[in-house]
């Protein structure tokens, strides 16, 4: 069954590139949630860790707490990692007005990149209020879901994760009045709409991932057979 290990996060009012710093352990997955503010476009998401296809990450999903700014994002690495020296990640979003990354090391996973998503919810432009997103169907009960809230409250995001997760980090900055809450929750979560335990005091957006921690199948083997010459 995969599981949370552990995590870093950098947040902060600075402009541009942010960077984590973490030891993986061997067939971890990276999940990194990154949010920004003043951001017109994605960022760049990478790693320097020097096994297989190093660095390659797929975007999972996507919203602003502002229609035309403001813009978190979850991205899944392609490959398990196997190195398990120290490792750089990186977020690139050109200029902005702050932000950063999380990123969450998840073991026992049997799938990488998109494929290791089975599905994914989001709201976004969202007037204070309790966060709550909904998916078009039910996480299985053994599979790990994780999910951020973005909002516009100082210091931290102030938010109670949703009723059985573990809060992650909850941090933020004031120039300009931001915050963000990172949550997950190792199996049991089967609601259709998933409601945060708190309200936001702030407009904000929100999304939420389930990791697909079943077993992949393989594909039926074609057998080959020689064609024999006539006569």
């Amino acid at each position: 069954m995969a599981s949370f290990r552990t995590s870093g996060i950098t947040f902060t009012t600075a402009s541009g590139t942010k960077t984590v710093v973490l030891t993986p352990a061997a067939g971890d997955l990276p999940v990194i949630v990154c949010a920004n503010t003043g951001q017109n476009g994605a960022p760049g998401i990478s790693d320097n860790n020097t096994n297989g296809a190093s660095g390659n990450y797929s975007l999972i999903t996507s919203a602003r707490k502002n229609a035309s700014a403001d813009l978190m994002q979850i991205y899944v690495r392609n490959t398990l990692i196997t190195n398990t020296n120290s490792t750089t990640f990186t977020m690139t979003p050109g200029t902005t007005t702050g932000g950063g990354l999380c990123v969450l090391m998840i073991s026992g996973m049997p799938r990488m990149g998109a494929n290791a998503v089975r599905g994914s919810g989001a709201s976004a432009n969202q007037s204070a209020a309790t966060p709550t997103v909904s998916w078009g169907q039910a996480a299985l009960t053994g599979n790990l879901v994780l999910g951020a809230v973005f909002n516009a409250t100082t210091t931290a995001a102030t938010m109670t994760p949703p009723s059985g997760w573990s809060e992650r980090h909850d941090v933020g900055y004031s120039t300009p009045t931001t915050g963000l809450e990172v949550a997950t929750d190792d199996s049991g979560e089967t609601r259709l709409t998933i409601p945060w335990g708190s309200a936001s005091a702030s407009a904000y957006c929100a999304m939420i991932v389930e990791m697909d921690t079943t077993t992949p199948t393989m594909p039926p083997q074609t057998l080959s057979v020689p064609m024999r010459a006539n006569g």
